[in-house]
């Protein structure tokens, strides 16, 4: 028996975002999947607006479209 994976005909480009939550501020790690450097960046604890412009700019400087795979991982 064996397992057949399947690559999708064009690459996916998707943002990896790790956030790590704590009471002061949430530490958030973005990166793509052209195995760059990490960009690591905080934000206030719940402020959904400054969250989402970090994940914008991340997005922008990896070049990726605004509207992109993002995959999150939450830890605390």
């Amino acid at each position: 028996m064996s397992i057949e994976t399947r690559t999708p005909a064009y690459p996916v480009r998707t943002l990896f975002v790790a956030i790590e939550l704590a009471r002061d501020r949430w530490r958030i790690a973005f990166g793509d999947t052209l195995a760059r450097k990490p960009r690591i960046v905080s934000v206030e604890p719940f402020d959904a607006a400054e969250l989402t412009e970090k994940v914008r700019r991340a997005a922008e400087k990896f070049g990726l479209p605004v509207m992109v795979r993002l995959v999150t991982r939450l830890s605390h």
